[in-house]
C-alpha cells in the first residue's frame, strides 16, 4: 500500500480528495522551516506564507460545511485543533503572534455565529409551537381551518394535522 504524505499535496487537492479532517495538521507543513531558519527576517517571510496557509484552511473548511462534508460543529472542532496545534508549533517565535490571534479570532466568530444561529432557531421553533398551541385551542372552539390559518398564520396543510380525522 503506498503512502499518502498528505503534506506534499496543496490545499485544493486535499479538498478534492476530501480530506477535510486533516486541516489541523496542515500547519505542521512549515514547522521544520521556522526551527531551522535563525533569522527573524525568514521567519517573518514564513509566518506570512503560514497565515496564506491558515486562511485557505479556514475557507476549506467553510466549503467542507457548505457541501455538507463536515457539520458546523466538526467545523468548529477541527478550527480549534488547528489553532491549539498552531500555538504549540509557533507560541514561541514572535513573528507568528498576529497568525495565531487571526486565528483564534476566526474560530470565535465561528463560534458566536453558530450560538446567534442557535438562538435564531431556538426562537422560531418557540415562536411556531405557540402558533400551534393557539390554532388547537380555535380549531376547538369551532373555527374552520381557514380562519385558523390566517389568524395563527399557519400554512393550512401544516393545521391539517391537529384536525382528527
Amino acid at each position: 500500500m503506498k503512502s499518502f504524505k498528505f503534506l506534499e499535496h496543496d490545499i485544493k487537492e486535499l479538498e478534492e480528495r476530501k480530506l477535510a479532517i486533516l486541516l489541523p495538521f496542515y500547519v505542521l507543513k512549515l514547522r521544520k522551516q521556522t526551527v531551522s531558519d535563525k533569522t527573524s527576517k525568514r521567519r517573518a517571510e514564513l509566518a506570512i506564507e503560514m497565515k496564506t496557509i491558515v486562511d485557505e484552511l479556514v475557507e476549506m473548511a467553510d466549503r467542507a460545511e457548505a457541501s455538507g462534508l463536515v457539520s458546523e460543529a466538526d467545523k468548529r472542532i477541527v478550527l480549534d485543533h488547528m489553532e491549539r496545534l498552531y500555538r504549540e508549533l509557533f507560541a514561541q517565535y514572535t513573528e507568528f503572534k498576529e497568525g495565531d490571534v487571526m486565528l483564534q479570532d476566526k474560530i470565535l466568530t465561528y463560534s458566536e455565529e453558530a450560538e446567534l444561529r442557535g438562538i435564531k432557531k431556538g426562537k422560531a421553533e418557540g415562536k411556531a409551537e405557540k402558533a400551534f398551541d393557539v390554532a388547537r385551542k380555535l380549531l376547538a372552539r369551532g373555527m374552520t381551518l381557514l380562519e385558523v390559518a390566517e389568524i395563527a398564520e399557519l400554512p393550512i396543510d401544516k393545521l391539517q394535522t391537529l384536525v382528527p380525522q
